[in-house]
């Protein structure tokens, strides 16, 4: 399945072995540069061996324990901007929808990092501070919405078919 997802940035958690290796390498072929985090560094490397013998991609390891809190800021230090995170499938919310209802239903149990101000990350956690912040999107001509990674592709599709007409129609070229 081609997703288009080349050069984008992914950080997948449990990523030495099992779903979540799965999840690296297919990424991995889909072009995405990975960041890679389990607690064992010598299983780490053994995958991040096999998916850089099969892909060009920039794979980085992270030898983390995530349920230690330090840990957590430290890997949003070192990975900077991502554009895709996996997480482990223990957490109960497959959609971002869910996630919010999770972070409402317990507040203050849950912990995030941010990237930087106006990242998704940050935009995410002010949506889930405020909650008139779905109104505001909408009013600004923003849909947020969660969903399947094939659901996102074809967004996307159509979003840059729309846009690429616009920038016919009014001459715009990159200098």
């Amino acid at each position: 399945m081609e997703l288009k997802l080349t050069g984008l940035t992914a950080l997948v958690t449990g990523a030495s072995r099992g779903i979540g290796f799965a999840v690296a390498q297919e990424l991995a072929r889909e072009g995405c540069n990975l960041h890679l985090v389990a607690r064992t560094a010598a299983d780490l490397e053994a995958a991040r061996s096999n998916i850089a013998q099969q892909h060009k991609v920039s794979v980085q390891c992270h030898a983390l324990d995530l349920s230690e809190s330090r840990n957590i800021g430290a890997l949003a230090q070192r990975c900077g901007e991502i554009d895709i995170l996996v997480v482990h499938p223990a957490l109960p919310a497959h959609s971002l929808q869910e996630l919010i209802a999770l972070a409402r239903a317990r507040p203050g149990e849950l912990t995030y990092a941010t990237s930087g101000t106006g990242t998704v990350s940050h935009l995410l956690t002010e949506w889930l501070r405020m909650s008139d912040v779905r109104e505001r999107l909408a009013t600004q001509g923003a849909e947020p919405v969660g969903n399947t990674p094939e659901e996102y592709a074809v967004a996307i599709k159509a979003d840059l078919a729309r846009w690429a007409k616009v920038v016919a129609a009014a001459g715009i070229r990159a200098d």
